[in-house]
């Protein structure tokens, strides 16, 4: 019976060995995390306790069977052998082995904490760095819209002061004009001043001539007094000559005005020189400085370079 235990003890220990072996190496059977690694050998630690349970019954069933019934230990250690489970002798047990297989155990389960915790504070840095730089880039952001309006204002103060620039440029092109008038006013006024002046200068020379003409009259007076009888007799002439014209133009004024008080021929217009009977609706449009009441005949007007209207056809 003692060697059946020590048999499913050594079977427990070779089985926690090679998980810990598979677990280092990283082998794909096994899982990797904590509880799966621990679920594992709790299930082959009560396998192995169901084992030796089992092997501790049957020890019991075959002491309690007659001594005839025994089977020597060759004999066990023959059929053994025919089985494949080879005894292992007591004697190479180590104590010390399975202790430090535990330990392997939990010092692998420790490497697997260390690699989790490592892994955790790796995401945690990874999502501090990643809140770093969505406020940096927030910040990031808030300093571009800060710049941009800065840059807005800037431009429209770069506008107004512009403007403003402009307006005064107009304000002084505008003095400078006023100014340009005024000179230009001021010049015309001294040329006419010395217009004026030398006007006054020509009026002096002018009595001065006017003063040596008088006295070469006076010494023509006698011409003068024959040019002036032969002058008188002129102007009589002349005179009666213009009476006579002043009589003509008073007949034609008068006959000028009878026929202005009876009705034109034709009104004709000085402006688009065109001729119309005096009922033509053109003639209701026509300013009253360019009708020519005209009482001749059409060819008259015709040949004084005026056309006859296509709408009355006079």
């Amino acid at each position: 019976m003692k060697s059946k235990r020590k048999l499913a003890a050594i079977w427990m220990i070779v089985l926690v060995v090679c998980m810990v072996a598979c677990g280092k190496n990283g082998n794909s059977m096994l899982p990797n995390t904590k509880e799966t690694t621990t679920v594992s050998v709790q299930t082959t630690t009560a396998k192995s306790s169901e084992h030796t349970e089992q092997i501790g019954a049957k020890a019991e069933q075959k002491t309690a069977q007659p001594e005839t019934t025994n089977k020597s230990e060759s004999q066990e250690k023959a059929e053994n052998t025919e089985k494949g489970t080879a005894e292992i002798p007591a004697s190479t047990i180590d104590e010390s082995a399975v202790a430090a297989s535990i330990q392997a155990a939990e010092q692998a389960s420790r490497e697997e904490e260390s690699r989790k915790a490592s892994e955790a504070a790796a995401a945690e840095s990874s999502r501090q760095a990643a809140e770093q730089a969505s406020r940096e880039e927030e910040s990031r952001k808030v300093s571009e819209a800060a710049a941009a309006e800065s840059s807005r204002q800037a431009a429209e103060q770069a506008s107004r002061e512009e403007e403003s620039r402009k307006a005064s440029e107009a304000a002084a092109a505008e003095s400078s004009r006023q100014a340009a008038e005024q000179a230009s006013r001021e010049e015309e006024s001294r040329k006419a001043s010395e217009a004026a002046a030398a006007a006054s200068q020509q009026a002096a020379e002018q009595a001065s001539r006017e003063e040596e003409s008088r006295k070469a009259s006076e010494a023509a007076a006698a011409e003068s007094s024959r040019q002036a009888a032969e002058q008188a007799s002129r102007e009589e002439e002349s005179r009666k000559v213009s009476e006579a014209a002043a009589a003509e133009s008073s007949r034609q004024a008068a006959e000028a005005a009878a026929a202005a008080r009876q009705t034109p021929n034709y009104i004709a217009n000085t402006n688009t020189h065109k001729f119309h009977y005096p009922g033509c609706s053109s003639v209701d449009q026509m300013k009253e400085e360019h009708k020519w009441h005209f009482y001749g005949d059409r060819q008259e007007l015709i040949n004084q370079g005026y056309d006859p209207c296509k709408r009355c056809n006079p």
